[in-house]
């Protein structure tokens, strides 16, 4: 599996969005996904929903939990309820995206 660092990310971007034919810095591109991740960062924190590239960004209520460790002599433990961030592909997208095997 490749991972694909934030500067080639921006790389391909910019080039994409000059093969389309407009001329856009990396700097450029670097200040726009900034500003769609501040955006997103408020989205979640107000608790709304966005759908953007193919995918619903919301939250979802998790519960708490605890338990005892099977390992450690049996320790205690719990993590509160909160509110977490979740990530799901539209329908179409997960199709478009999907490739046999």
């Amino acid at each position: 599996n490749f991972i694909m660092k934030k500067q080639e990310f921006v790389l391909e971007i910019t080039n994409i969005v000059k093969e389309n034919g407009s001329n856009v810095s990396q700097e450029t591109v670097r200040k726009v996904l900034a500003a769609v991740e501040e955006v997103i960062g408020q989205v979640v924190a107000n608790q709304d929903e966005v759908v953007v590239a193919g995918m619903k960004i919301s939250t979802r209520e998790q519960a708490a939990k605890s338990g005892v460790t099977a390992l450690k002599g049996g320790i205690e433990w719990s993590t509160p309820a909160m509110i977490v961030p979740t990530v799901k592909f539209l329908k179409s997208k997960k199709t478009e995206l999907s490739v046999e095997i």
